[in-house]
């Protein structure tokens, strides 16, 4: 049996003056908020406030959605999602909100000033796509890659690896994409 000490979350007053911060609220489920804190890490938020009530604390479960993600973030949880924006807005923190319905465009926000976004490459064809929008977008992205592992493995697994695997880029993947990141004046971007 393993034995685990609790979530080591950090205090909000180390956050607050951090230039981005992601604020979950009334995300319930420990599964949605495993998967926001893996896409929060692939889109460079390092620093994410968990409300007291509305939001689970960080549990094994999340912990393990989140695919390890979480324990490269420094997390708060000590006060309401109303109390976190109040002191945010004073500092001087500018607020933005994601929703459906809203009346700006996802893709407006590159108009604004983003840090860095690191995304993670699994397919070749995704390439192009990102170096178009950041073209676009006048951004530069880190890049990071996927890779097939060559391996052999045995029982449930043992066809699902290496150039059989569904996820990630073959070694002629990785080098072609080296070869168009270099075409593109991007090979710095690869991290």
């Amino acid at each position: 049996m393993l034995q685990t000490r609790p979530y080591p979350y950090v205090s909000f007053e180390e956050l607050a003056e951090r230039p981005r911060l992601l604020l979950l609220d009334n995300v319930e489920d420990p599964h949605n908020v495993g998967a926001i804190l893996r896409s929060a890490a692939v889109f460079g938020f390092c620093d994410v406030l968990l409300p007291l009530k509305g939001t689970p604390d960080v549990y094994p479960s999340v912990v393990k959605v989140s695919a390890g993600a979480s324990e490269h973030l420094r997390i708060a949880r000590e006060m309401n999602a109303n109390r976190y924006v109040t002191h945010l807005k004073e500092a001087g923190h500018a607020i933005l909100a994601l929703d459906a319905s809203g009346d700006m465009p996802l893709d407006d926000l590159g108009a604004t000033s983003l840090d860095r976004v690191l995304l993670v490459i699994e397919k070749l064809s995704e390439l192009e796509l990102i170096i178009t929008t950041a073209g676009t977008m006048q951004i530069t992205p880190q890049l990071g890659l996927r890779v097939r592992l060559s391996t052999v493995t045995s029982g449930n697994w043992q066809n699902t690896g290496g150039d059989r695997s569904k996820f990630g880029l073959t070694a002629a993947g990785a080098l072609a994409l080296t070869r168009r990141l270099h075409q593109a004046d991007m090979l710095d971007c690869l991290q």
